[in-house]
C-alpha cells in the first residue's frame, strides 16, 4: 500500500509545483485546444455574407413603394436591353450612329479636299498615295477587301435573338400553347401555358403577361385549375382577353380588374342551361369584329376536337349557341378497299377542329 501510494504523491507534488510555478502539466495544448474550439464556435456563429441587393429580400415591400419599386426594375431593365430594344423598333444602334459619324467625317474631309485642289489631298492624307506610316499598299487592299466582305455578310438575311421570355419557376412542367399580342399596347405579349398531354400530370394552367418594358419577369400572372391551350386579345376592349382550356371551358378576363378570376366562365359540360361548354379540348378562341354598326360589334367564337365551333354572347353571362358543326366527309378516293370491296366506315360522325378564322372584312364568311 506504501508503494503503491507513492507515485500518487509524487505526481500530487509534481501538480503542485507547476500550479505554483504557473503553467501546469501539458497546459499550453490544453490552451491552444481551447482557443481553437473557440475559433471554430465563432465560425460557425458567424453569418454568411448577404449581398446589398438581397438585404431584406425575406421582407415584402410596403405597399406605398410598389409603384416605385417597379418603375425602377423597369429603368434597369431597359437599360440592360437598350441594344435589344433599339434593334427591335427599327432604331440605329449606338455602334451604327459612331459608324455614320465617321462615315459623314470622312465625306467631309474629301469634298473639303477637293474644294481646295487636288494638291492639298497629298497634305491632307486623303489622296490614293497617302498611306499612313508602316501600312503597305497591298495591305490596304486587303483591309478594303475584308471590310468589303463584312458588309456582303451583314447584307445577307439572318435571325437575330432579341428577347427570351423564361420563367422556369413558374412554368414547370408546362409548355406553352399560345402566344398573342395586344394590338391596342404593342408591348405587351400573353402566353398561356398548360399540359397538353392526353391525360395531364400537371395539374393548373398559366397565363403569363410579358412587356417588353421587363423581360426578366411577367408584368401578371394568372392561375388556372386547367391548362390553357388558346388565347385572343379583344381589337374592341383591347382589356378583355378570351382563353380555351383543356377541359373545354371557355373563360374571359377583364385585366382593369386585380382579381385572377374570369370575369365570365362557360357552365359544365352537363348543364340543362345554354351555358355549355365543349366536351373536348378548346384549341382556338377568336374574336370576331363585326363592324362598328353592329350589335355587339364583336363576337367570341370557339373551336373545340369535340368537332363543334360555337358562338357565344356576353349579354346575360356567357351564353352559347352552335355556329357550325365539323361534320367528317367519306373520302371518295377511299370508297372501296382494292382487295375485299369494303367501303369506308366512319366511326366518328364529327371531324375535330384545331383552328378558325375569318376574313376581316366579311365576318359572315
Amino acid at each position: 500500500g506504501a508503494a503503491a501510494a507513492a507515485p500518487d504523491a509524487e505526481s500530487a507534488a509534481a501538480i503542485k509545483d507547476g500550479a505554483a510555478d504557473g503553467a501546469a502539466p501539458g497546459g499550453e495544448d490544453r490552451a491552444a485546444a481551447i482557443d481553437d474550439k473557440a475559433e471554430e464556435e465563432a465560425g460557425e456563429k458567424a453569418l454568411p455574407e448577404v449581398m446589398p441587393w438581397q438585404t431584406g429580400g425575406e421582407t415584402p415591400i410596403p405597399e406605398d413603394l410598389t409603384q416605385a419599386v417597379k418603375v425602377m426594375e423597369r429603368i434597369v431593365s431597359q437599360n440592360v436591353f437598350h441594344k435589344q430594344h433599339m434593334i427591335y423598333r427599327n432604331y440605329p444602334t449606338l455602334e451604327e450612329l459612331a459608324r455614320l459619324d465617321e462615315l459623314r467625317a470622312e465625306e467631309a474631309r474629301v469634298a473639303d479636299a477637293a474644294l481646295h485642289g487636288g494638291g492639298s489631298l497629298e497634305g491632307k492624307g486623303v489622296g490614293v498615295g497617302a498611306m499612313a506610316d508602316g501600312v503597305e499598299p497591298g495591305e490596304s487592299v486587303e483591309v478594303d477587301e475584308a471590310e468589303t466582305e463584312r458588309q456582303e455578310e451583314s447584307d445577307k438575311p439572318s435571325l437575330q435573338d432579341l428577347f427570351c421570355f423564361d420563367a422556369p419557376q413558374l412554368t414547370q412542367g408546362t409548355t406553352v400553347t399560345c402566344a398573342e399580342w395586344n394590338r391596342h399596347n404593342q408591348d405587351l405579349l400573353a402566353v398561356s401555358y398548360g399540359d397538353t398531354t392526353p391525360v395531364p400530370t400537371t395539374q393548373g394552367g398559366l397565363v403569363l403577361f410579358w412587356s417588353l418594358k421587363n423581360p426578366t419577369y411577367p408584368e401578371r400572372v394568372l392561375r388556372t385549375r386547367h391548362g390553357v391551350t388558346a388565347l385572343h386579345f379583344s381589337s374592341v376592349h383591347p382589356n378583355m382577353v378570351a382563353a380555351g382550356s383543356h377541359d373545354g371551358s371557355v373563360m374571359i378576363w377583364d385585366l382593369r380588374r386585380e382579381s385572377d378570376q374570369p370575369v365570365l366562365r362557360s357552365g359544365s359540360s352537363t348543364s340543362q342551361q345554354n351555358d355549355q361548354k365543349h366536351t373536348d379540348i378548346v384549341w382556338e378562341t377568336r374574336w370576331v369584329d363585326q363592324g362598328p354598326d353592329k350589335q355587339p360589334p364583336e363576337l367570341l367564337v370557339s373551336v373545340s376536337s369535340d368537332g363543334n365551333v360555337l358562338q357565344w354572347s356576353m349579354k346575360k353571362g356567357l351564353e352559347q349557341q352552335l355556329l357550325m358543326p365539323l361534320k367528317r366527309l367519306p373520302n371518295k378516293q377511299l370508297g372501296s378497299n382494292s382487295v375485299y370491296g369494303h367501303k369506308e366506315g366512319i366511326v366518328f360522325r364529327k371531324s375535330s377542329g384545331f383552328c378558325i378564322d375569318f376574313p376581316r372584312h366579311d365576318p359572315s364568311t
